[in-house]
């Protein structure tokens, strides 16, 4: 018995017209493709192995923005990407009053050595977790990683 590959997510749309032109340039392609609901919208996916193929035979996503706005592109399908929601601000609050309290108990030593651990594992951390997802194939990607891809386009577009 054959196993299929993983199907995977290559675009997203609010209606399943919108897929047909993709759907058809996949299916032309000889690549099986198909159009699936997901909550209130739907995905073209196409088996895993195949993903790469797909996204280079598809046209690429225009985004609905003022060509002059800038924003993130995700490094594989050129979508808009969106933050993520983090909580630095509060995990540093939390040290910052853990820290007064301990100085407020006769402690200002620890205090400010639990504020100071507690800000640089928060910097550490935040360039590691995904903070960009894409609105498109939902890849999440850190700060760390977007940087790299933006370096990587630069480079090849001096080529």
């Amino acid at each position: 018995m054959l196993i299929p590959d993983r199907l995977v997510t290559v675009r997203r749309y609010l209606v399943p017209e919108m897929a047909e032109d993709d759907l058809g340039a996949l299916t032309e392609a000889e690549i099986p493709a198909y159009v699936r609901p997901l909550g209130r919208n739907f995905q073209l996916v196409v088996p895993e192995n195949l993903r790469e193929r797909a996204l280079e035979i598809l046209p690429p996503v225009k985004p609905d923005t003022d060509p002059d706005d800038d924003f993130e592109a995700c490094p594989n399908c050129d979508s808009r990407l969106r933050a993520l929601g983090d909580l630095d601000g509060v995990l540093l609050l939390a040290a910052l009053v853990a820290a007064a309290w301990m100085a407020w108990n006769g402690h200002p030593g620890p205090g400010a050595l639990l504020f100071a651990a507690g800000a640089l594992a928060i910097r550490v951390l935040a360039s590691r977790r995904a903070a960009w997802e894409c609105g498109n194939c939902r890849a999440r990607f850190s700060v760390r990683e977007l940087d790299a891809a933006r370096a990587e386009r630069e480079r090849h577009s001096i080529d």
